[in-house]
């Protein structure tokens, strides 16, 4: 697509550059300001459904407008736009959010190992879509892009129908969701155990402080 709008090989590595700074960039203000007040299941969904819109726009774009074929800048120009958009919707959903609900929505037991699958799984799948991506566009071109448009529309489903809101959770609270028993009166005990040590705690500094 930047060869076809005319760019240069510098144009095309700055208009790359530019591309790899805004996810990070976009990626860092929705983990400090968003995250924690809109919580984890709708930025999910805001990102697949998202994804289902710009891959279809772009699938529609290379299917009519085929970049080594095409002169159609304004075309070539909203593919990348497309591309662009889909990197920051990444950033404002599935880039931060995974990670944070692989760490929350697994119990004390099962935290470690579940988190370790989570993290290895989804590193896998990067590098088996690095690897096919470049023979599946060349192959089959645009149609490639049906396999996102497919997989994000399952995942809106899955997500909105399944998946749970883990923000301001307690670990307890997740145990409750997904039908584990909880001993309520076992946990009240430890809190008031733990109350009772930093009463003890207190009141020994303030005796030591007064000698």
């Amino acid at each position: 697509m930047y060869k076809s709008l005319g760019l240069n090989a510098s144009q095309s590595l700055l208009v790359q550059g530019i591309y790899g700074a805004v996810g990070p960039i976009t990626n860092l203000f929705f983990i400090i300001l968003i995250i924690d007040t809109v919580g984890r299941k709708k930025p999910l969904m805001f990102g697949a459904g998202s994804f289902v819109v710009t891959y279809s726009i772009l699938s529609a774009i290379v299917a009519s407008f085929p970049p080594s074929e095409s002169t159609n800048h304004p075309a070539q120009r909203a593919g990348i736009a497309m591309i662009f958009m889909t990197s920051i919707f990444f950033s404002l959903s599935f880039g931060p959010v995974s990670w944070a609900l692989a760490s929350e929505v697994f119990p004390t037991r099962t935290r470690s190992i579940g988190t370790s699958v989570a993290t290895c799984a989804n590193w896998a799948f990067n590098v088996l879509f690095s690897q096919v991506s470049n023979l599946a566009m060349n192959n089959v071109g645009w149609k490639y892009y049906l396999l996102f448009i497919l997989l994000n529309a399952i995942d809106f489903v899955v997500i909105a129908l399944f998946f749970p809101e883990t923000k301001g959770k307690t670990l307890e609270d997740m145990a409750e969701i997904f039908g584990d028993d909880v001993d309520a009166h076992a946990i009240l005990e430890k809190t008031r155990g733990h109350e009772v040590d930093e009463e003890v705690i207190a009141e020994e500094k303030h005796i030591v402080d007064h000698v």
